[in-house]
């Protein structure tokens, strides 16, 4: 697979980090704090909103300790996104979340996931649908389409093993393909 110059930086970035520069661990924050808080809200939802930037805090700390055991730098925002993944769950299971939080994380998930259209109407329409997907399933779909993670790289962020996140994004679109059909239009 090549490599774009992106790529190769962040590579070089993540060994200079090894190499123990605080420039490459700043650039490396700067690159990917926003996406990582963005990933931390979708996970969250507006009724924990107020925790994402606390997850982040906690990721980026387990990202600097752990760094130097990150094997392959290539992998740096699977492994990223992984933390941050882990740390929404740890924080879930503190405060012993249980299907109402659920409920409001579906409703306000949904209306954070802009569709790549140019109809408001069909907007609304994936808008709809997506909201009656699990958090689970909606994860998994920003990941790979959104956010553009390979498979690979979506099993690593979500903690989960390859053949699991195929046969979820198989049932994750046949899901949200028949919740499209179901929408009036």
């Amino acid at each position: 697979m090549e490599r774009s110059a992106d790529q190769a930086l962040e590579e070089l970035l993540v060994l200079s980090c090894r190499d123990g520069s605080k420039e490459a661990f700043s650039a490396l924050h700067q690159r990917w704090h926003q996406k990582l808080l963005a990933h931390a809200g979708h996970l969250l939802g507006s009724s924990l909103r107020d925790r994402t930037e606390d997850v982040c805090q906690e990721a980026w700390l387990a990202i600097a300790r752990g760094i130097d055991a990150l094997v392959e730098p290539s992998q740096f925002r699977a492994w990223a996104y992984s933390i941050v993944t882990r740390r929404v769950a740890d924080l879930r299971r503190r405060l012993g979340r249980d299907e109402r939080a659920t409920d409001v994380l579906r409703k306000e998930h949904a209306n954070q996931v802009a569709a790549p259209s140019d109809s408001v109407a069909q907007q609304e329409t994936l808008r709809l649908a997506l909201d009656t997907l699990s958090r689970e399933d909606r994860a998994l779909l920003r990941l790979f389409y959104l956010d553009e993670l390979s498979v690979a790289e979506t099993a690593e962020a979500l903690n989960i093993p390859v053949g699991t996140v195929k046969s979820r994004l198989f049932h994750a679109r046949q899901r949200l393909r028949r919740a499209l059909q179901r929408s009036p239009t």
